[in-house]
C-alpha cells in the first residue's frame, strides 16, 4: 500500500524504522513540536516492544512461548494474551475454520517439503489436516488459559493488528497534544484523527512505486490490512505455493493473490484479511457482507478484482491522479523493473537509509523519480544533505515542473530489506517518455554508514534489454530487467 500525504507541512512529522517485529514500521503525526512528535513515536515503539515480549512466538522468552510449554495446566495469563487467544477463538468460529492458529504445523510441513524439493504426500497432508481440527487451548474465567496438545501455534494473523490497536490506545492516553496520527506496521495501518488516501499495490507488479490496483479513502479512526502470498511463498519444482495455508485442507491457499480489508480495529482487519486470503472470492465477499463496518478488495489468482458493496464508494471519494486515468487506456509498454536489497547492519533495529532511484535524460535532467526515501523527523529537508546528486538535479526539475516528489511506500508484509521499483515509461507528470538513452541512477546514504551512487546507461523504448546486476557493495544489491508487465485477465 502507498500512504499519500505531505510530510512537508508545518507540524507534520514522520519516522521510519526497520526490523520492528521483523518488518518495517512508520509513524506519521501532527504535533505542535518536533519533540512532541518524537516522544509520541518513542511511546509507540515502547508499546510495540512491551507486546512483543507477550505475543511473539519467535521469542522463546515471551509470555506466549513460555505458556505454550505448559500443556494440560490451566494457568493465569496476562490480559493481552488472553484477549488475543479469545479473539482467535471468535474468528475461527466466524470463518468456519478458515482462521486457525494451529496452522503453523502445516506451514512447517510445507517448509520441509520446499527444502526437500517435492510436495508433501497425501498421507502427511491428511494427518496435518486432522491435527488442525484439534483444539490448541481452552480459555477459562478470570484470565485462565489451558494449553492443550503440543502442536505449534501461530497468532501472526491477529497479533500484529492487536498490537496496532494497543499502540493507538496508548498514544491517545498519553499524547493528547498529537491531534492525528498514522501507525503502519509491515503494511497493516491504522489512522486516528484524519482520513487517509490509500493505494493498494498490484500483486502482479508489487513494486514500491507501481501503479496501484485500487485507490480509496480510508475513513478516520479505521484500520486497513492486506494479506497475500505474492511476496512470501515456497517454490517447489518450479511452482510457487502461497505461505497462507488453508487450515481445512493443510494445503496452501491458491485462489487469491491478495486481500485488503478495512475495519474499525486493526485486529479485525488483520484477521479478516488473513481469512480472505484463504477463502474463495465469493465466500470472502459473503463473509464481509455479514460483518459490521467492514469492506474489502480481493484480487484473485487471475488478477480479477472483487469488491465488497461499499468499496466503490470509497474509491470514488479518493482523489485520482490524472496520469493514472490516462495510463488505464494506454497500450502496454515495457517496464524497467529494479529489484534491490538494502543490506542489514549488525544491529537489532536500524533506520531505513536515504534512497533515491531516478532516470536522467541525455542532458542530465531527472525526468522520472521512481522512489525517494527520506527522513522528515526534523523541520526542513534534512535528507538533501545526504542524497547530493538527486537533490541537486531535482532542484532544477522543481523549478521547471513546480512540484515536490514525496511519497511513503508500504505493502504486504515482507522481510526487512527486499524491495522493487518500476519505471512505467512515463515522466514525473505522467506523459510518455521518448525512446532513447537514459541514465539509471540509484543513490543511497545511511546515517553512520556508507554512501553509494550506482549508475547505468539504458536504451528504453527500442526493444528488450539484457538483465543487469550492479557490482556488489556494502549497502545495496541491485539488478534490473526490462520487459512487458504481466497481463491481467478481465
Amino acid at each position: 500500500m502507498l500512504l499519500i500525504g505531505s510530510a512537508a507541512d508545518a507540524g507534520e512529522f514522520a519516522f521510519y524504522d526497520e526490523n520492528v517485529l521483523g518488518s518495517s514500521w512508520e509513524f506519521r503525526c501532527s504535533a505542535p513540536t518536533e519533540e512532541n512528535a518524537r516522544q509520541a513515536g518513542q511511546t509507540a515503539l515502547q508499546e510495540i516492544e512491551r507486546l512483543r515480549a507477550v505475543l511473539s512466538t519467535w521469542d522463546q522468552t515471551s509470555e506466549i512461548s513460555r505458556w505454550l510449554k505448559t500443556p494440560g495446566a490451566a494457568v493465569s495469563v496476562s490480559p493481552d494474551l488472553w484477549n488475543v487467544l479469545h479473539q482467535a477463538d471468535q474468528w475461527e468460529k466466524t470463518s468456519g475454520g478458515a482462521f486457525n492458529p494451529r496452522v503453523a504445523s502445516a506451514a512447517r510441513l510445507w517448509a520441509a517439503a520446499a527444502k526437500a524439493g517435492r510436495p508433501p504426500g497425501e498421507e502427511p497432508l491428511a494427518q496435518a489436516a486432522a491435527e488442525l481440527s484439534q483444539p490448541a487451548w481452552r480459555l477459562g474465567p478470570a484470565g485462565q488459559a489451558e494449553r492443550q496438545g503440543e502442536a505449534p501455534v501461530s497468532i501472526d494473523g491477529l497479533a500484529k493488528g492487536y498490537i496496532l490497536d494497543c499502540v493507538c490506545r496508548r498514544l491517545r492516553e498519553r499524547h493528547s497534544e498529537v491531534t492525528s496520527f498514522v501507525v503502519n506496521l509491515g503494511g497493516d495501518l491504522r489512522t486516528i484523527g484524519t482520513p487517509q488516501t490509500i493505494s493498494i499495490a498490484d500483486p502482479l507488479t508489487p513494486a514500491e512505486n507501481g501503479r496501484p490496483v485500487s485507490r480509496f479513502l480510508l475513513p478516520a479512526n479505521q484500520a486497513v490490512a492486506t494479506s497475500g502470498g505474492y511476496r512470501r511463498f515456497w517454490e517447489i519444482q518450479g511452482q510457487r505455493y502461497s505461505h497462507l495455508i488453508d487450515p481445512r485442507t493443510a494445503r496452501p491457499a491458491a485462489q487469491v493473490q491478495s486481500a485488503t480489508v478495512t475495519a474499525a480495529t486493526a485486529a479485525d482487519a488483520d484477521a479478516a484479511a488473513t481469512i480472505l486470503g484463504v477463502l474463495d472470492p465469493a465466500a470472502g465477499l459473503k463473509l464481509i457482507a455479514s460483518l459490521p463496518d467492514m469492506e474489502c478488495l480481493i484480487v484473485d489468482q487471475q488478477g480479477r478484482l472483487h469488491r465488497s458493496s461499499g468499496w466503490a464508494d470509497r474509491e470514488r471519494q479518493a482523489p485520482q491522479p490524472l496520469h493514472l486515468t490516462a495510463l488505464a487506456d494506454a497500450a502496454p509498454q515495457r517496464q524497467l523493473l529494479i529489484q534491490f536489497t538494502l543490506k542489514k547492519p549488525d544491529t537489532f533495529r536500524y533506520r531505513r537509509p536515504y534512497l533515491a532511484i531516478w532516470l536522467e535524460n541525455s542532458e542530465g535532467f531527472p525526468v522520472k523519480t521512481a522512489l525517494l526515501w527520506m527522513m522528515t523527523d526534523v523541520p526542513g529537508p534534512r535528507w538533501h544533505r545526504e542524497l547530493t546528486r538527486w537533490y541537486r538535479n531535482d532542484r532544477i526539475r522543481k523549478e521547471a515542473e513546480g512540484s515536490e516528489l514525496i511519497g511513503v511506500i508500504t505493502g504486504a508484509t515482507r522481510g526487512p530489506g527486499d524491495y522493487q521499483a518500476v519505471f512505467d515509461g512515463t515522466d514525473n507528470k505522467g506523459k510518455p517518455l521518448a525512446a532513447g538513452e537514459y541514465l539509471l541512477c540509484i543513490e543511497i546514504a545511511r546515517e553512520h554508514g556508507d554512501y553509494k551512487l550506482l549508475r547505468k546507461r539504458v536504451e528504453l523504448g527500442n526493444g528488450p534489454l539484457e538483465p543487469y546486476t550492479f557490482r556488489e557493495n556494502p549497502e545495496i544489491e541491485a539488478s534490473f530487467t526490462y520487459d512487458f508487465p504481466p497481463a491481467r485477465e478481465e
